[in-house]
């Protein structure tokens, strides 16, 4: 796992009270683990706040693994605010 993955995967483990070592980076967490809306939201709110992004919110169902969350984190991170993000 990278830096990124480790840390949402600790963020959707204690929303969801899962242990980390249970979740694979690149399982649907909503099939897999029975995510509702509500607990999809904590998560996204959740990794908006840790690496300061903000994530459109018609791109929200987009981001079903937590590999999907990294790579979304890592992306908003390259850009800088006067690029059009």
């Amino acid at each position: 796992m990278t830096t990124n993955e480790e840390k949402i995967a600790a963020i959707v483990s204690q929303i969801i009270h899962v242990p980390v070592e249970q979740l694979d980076v690149d399982t649907d967490l909503r099939i897999a683990h029975n995510i509702d809306s509500l607990a999809a939201l904590q998560i996204i709110a959740a990794v908006e706040t840790q690496f300061g992004i903000e994530i459109p919110e018609n791109r929200l169902t987009d981001y079903a693994t937590i590999r999907d969350m990294a790579e979304l984190a890592t992306a908003f991170d390259k850009k800088s605010p006067g690029d059009g993000a």
